[in-house]
């Protein structure tokens, strides 16, 4: 009980900066309001969190990036296939200084990555196989994702956002999660669709056509 009041008292209202980056057809997007020190250890300790960024925290020190957060965060998923995860993050900073790091990071990159300039406190790390691309605006808005146009409209309006209605369930909460059920997984005919079918066809004689989830954290006084 003491972790899980230590662990909403770690989450803010989120303002909304990031509602509309997530675009219509993105599987997921998770959104909060945090001060990265104190949500550090909770990160920390999740291990799906932990797996998704093991490839790139080798090269890349994403703890102390998470330190600099603080305010609205996004984390959105536009896919998520067996061989092809990608994932767009963009957070408010207090500072980066860990800008001043990157240069050790090229020197220190495991055998066969490397970490290159991108643009203007800018950056992308490749192994061959993943690549990452993150870096920092001039009011301090950290953007990153898998390719260069999926990082650059991680901290810019969508041409084609989430439905209004969702953006306003998101705004106000301590923490929000947004699932598209009517995104479909099978871009590469694996036939990967088959559980988020499952779902919907069990959910729809009770809800009708339902199409998204809103998952929010309800936090007791």
């Amino acid at each position: 009980d003491e972790a899980l009041k230590k662990a909403a008292q770690t989450y803010r209202p989120i303002k909304g900066s990031y509602v509309k980056s997530m675009p219509a057809d993105a599987l997921a997007g998770i959104f909060m309001n945090v001060k990265g020190e104190q949500f550090l250890p909770m990160m920390q300790s999740n291990r799906s969190l932990q797996t998704l960024l093991m490839g790139i925290n080798q090269a890349i020190d994403m703890d102390n990036i998470i330190r600099s957060v603080d305010g609205d965060m996004a984390i959105v998923m536009p896919s998520l296939t067996d061989n092809n995860m990608q994932m767009t993050m963009a957070a408010k900073l207090s500072h980066a200084k860990w800008l001043g790091d990157v240069d050790y990071w090229k020197t220190s990159c495991p055998a066969g990555a490397k970490i290159a300039n991108w643009g203007k406190n800018a950056y992308f790390y490749t192994d061959g196989k993943t690549s990452f691309y993150f870096g920092v605006t001039d009011d301090k808005q950290f953007f990153s994702g898998s390719d260069q146009l999926m990082a650059q409209y991680a901290v810019k309006p969508s041409n084609h956002p989430i439905d209004a209605k969702i953006q306003k369930l998101i705004v106000g909460q301590k923490l929000a999660m947004v699932i598209n059920l009517a995104k479909s997984s099978d871009s590469d005919g694996s036939g990967k669709d088959d559980a988020i079918s499952t779902v919907t066809g069990l959910l729809t004689p009770v809800f009708g056509n339902l199409t998204s989830v809103v998952y929010t954290l309800k936090v007791k006084d």
